[in-house]
């Protein structure tokens, strides 16, 4: 039910706020604010020990902070295959206070302001993009437990933002990956972008997306495999499809080609997120059938929210757009209530010490 009525508030900000801005920019802007303050502390005040792993951070925690400077930086401590940024930043956050759910509260600012930024400055149906957000598991319902992760999301879509200005993107893509091992995927989407795969040229963008499927999947098995807590993963006998992604990117690619989106976009910023979506789409066929790289396609997933609006920007078929929107609005609602039968989270304060209850 707490998540019913957070969802259900949000909505009513939008109304509210569209009523008494003067003008669109600044309802944009209030509404955005208002939803990150909103959903930063609906994660922070958080009884964190509800959701997946949390009680392996909260325990990392403690012991990084007991750490001296030399053993953070060990390439070869307890932590490092965490990510050495990561490790890092514990051991920073644990010199203002040892308790975890301070750590807790801090990664939720760290991981959903960037988010909320990123969607401000790219969505053209903000509305639309945050309630994709909101209800998508994998999205804000996921980052109670998943958490370096959703950091590092958050830092690969600000490296995206500024992707044409190398001096901040690389730096903001490399401290992403001092979070999590799998941003590695980001990086030859650098190349993907000087060679102008933007989705104009079908024939040679398609062409690329088959090469980046054989050299990432090859790439990208090597690596894990060099990781022992992550190289059990490709020994799984699980059967993991990764549908779910290709479906969300390969639908918008369709819709952007048929609509002729990417023949109109005139700023930069679309192109790349025109650019990455298609990338998007490359690595998400590689995780079709193997084990733990559907995770990889999150990078890609976050910015789906905002690719899907380029429709509502340059797209004349109001009725196929807001068919195609809504399709997808009832497949994620969908998501989120098999996910909650398979983790029924209970929210609780992180004051009221409740157990987990799944």
């Amino acid at each position: 039910m707490p998540y019913l009525l957070n969802f259900i508030l949000v909505i009513t900000y939008y109304f509210i706020i569209t009523q008494i801005a003067p003008n669109k920019y600044k309802a944009k802007k209030k509404f955005v604010t208002l939803v990150c303050i909103h959903a930063v502390l609906f994660r922070a005040l958080a009884n964190p020990y509800n959701y997946v792993d949390t009680e392996v951070y909260a325990e990392a925690f403690c012991q990084i902070s007991s750490w001296s400077f030399a053993d953070v930086l060990n390439p070869l401590n307890f932590y490092a295959e965490w990510g050495q940024g990561y490790v890092i930043l514990n051991w920073l956050l644990s010199k203002i206070s040892t308790e975890p759910q301070f750590l807790f509260a801090s990664l939720s600012v760290l991981s959903i302001v960037p988010v909320m930024w990123f969607y401000f400055k790219t969505s053209h149906s903000i509305l639309f993009t945050i309630v994709i957000y909101l209800l998508y598991p994998m999205f804000y319902y996921m980052g109670f437990g998943v958490l370096r992760q959703h950091l590092a999301t958050g830092f690969v879509l600000l490296a995206l933002y500024y992707v044409d200005k190398l001096k901040y993107s690389i730096p903001l893509a490399l401290l992403a990956l001092s979070f999590h091992i799998s941003v590695v995927v980001f990086f030859p989407f650098y190349l993907w972008k000087r060679l102008n795969l933007n989705g104009r040229n079908i024939s040679k963008s398609l062409f690329m997306v088959v090469v980046v499927c054989v050299v990432i999947r090859y790439l990208f098995e090597n690596i894990m495999m060099s990781f022992t807590r992550y190289s059990h993963y490709l020994d799984s006998s699980s059967s993991e499809n990764n549908i779910v992604p290709v479906f969300f990117l390969g639908s918008v690619v369709l819709m952007l080609w048929i609509n002729n989106v990417y023949q109109h976009i005139s700023e930069r910023n679309e192109s790349n997120i025109a650019g990455i979506i298609l990338y998007g789409f490359a690595v998400s066929l590689i995780g079709i059938g193997m084990p733990g790289m559907g995770r990889t396609s999150l990078y890609f997933l976050y910015v789906f929210p905002s690719a899907i609006t380029l429709l509502d920007k340059y797209s004349s078929n109001v009725m196929l757009i807001e068919i195609y929107k809504m399709g997808i609005l009832c497949f994620v609602i969908l998501l989120l209530l098999m996910s909650y039968d398979s983790h029924p989270y209970a929210y609780s304060f992180f004051w009221e010490r409740v157990t987990r209850t799944w």
